[in-house]
């Protein structure tokens, strides 16, 4: 069984990936996945494929904000 994966999205330096746009497709398809959002403004993913993956807003939901509609493929 694979092991669950985390990855920080946000512009502080220790992220994984400055912007939801920046997140690789195969990271997106490969499942059991978890991606931590730091504050900050960000774009809406659009026509992404996504396989059993998890946004969590790490913050108030004032400091994160996700401009556009967010759609999946």
């Amino acid at each position: 069984m694979a092991g669950k994966n985390t990855y920080r999205i946000g512009t502080d330096g220790t992220a994984n990936y400055p912007d939801l746009a920046s997140i690789p497709s195969e990271i997106l398809t490969q499942g059991d996945t978890t991606f931590l959002v730091y504050p900050g403004t960000y774009t809406a993913l659009t026509g992404a494929v996504l396989n059993d993956a998890a946004f969590i807003g790490m913050g108030d939901r004032e400091e994160i904000v996700i401009n556009g509609a967010f759609a999946t493929a």
